[in-house]
């Protein structure tokens, strides 16, 4: 479902797991329009289908509501933490348009790396949401920014 003829205006990134809610809420409070892509991501493997009708259910959705999004699926090694935060943190840095992330949702094993990359990449993010597993709202969360930004001299 890749539409390359509009240039991309935003980039939503979540992991997703068993529960399409946690991707599909945060993309409908803040909006999806023509020429946006999706980047859902799952560890690399698994043998649950549960995770698959999720990401069916999110397609499902997306087409219905807007049918030029892209929708990617990006699947992580979790098995080493540092692959996994690089990895997440290429994620970010690939995106193109505003950058939004959704923190929520998602195996542990690839939403804490992704948590990490982040808040490494807070200056690139345009904003991060959050879907509260125990009221299911959303909400918009300001990151620490916990890196120095470097002066052009000294870079």
């Amino acid at each position: 479902m890749q539409t390359a003829q509009y240039p991309i205006m935003r980039t939503y990134i979540s992991p997703i797991g068993y529960n399409s809610t946690s991707v599909t809420r945060p993309l409908l409070s803040r909006g999806i329009d023509t020429g946006d892509a999706v980047v859902l991501i799952r560890p690399e493997i698994e043998d649950d289908s549960r995770a698959s009708e999720a990401i069916a259910d999110v397609e499902r959705l997306l087409q219905e509501i807007e049918p030029d999004v892209s929708i990617t699926t990006e699947r992580l090694s979790y098995t080493e933490f540092n692959t996994a935060v690089l990895d997440c943190s290429d994620i970010i840095r690939a995106a193109e348009g505003d950058r939004i992330v959704t923190l929520g949702g998602g195996a542990r094993d690839i939403l804490l790396p992704f948590a990490i990359a982040a808040i490494t990449h807070v200056r690139l993010l345009d904003s991060v949401l959050f879907f509260s597993d125990i009221d299911g709202t959303v909400r918009e969360w300001e990151l620490p920014r916990l890196t120095a930004t470097l002066q052009d001299t000294t870079r």
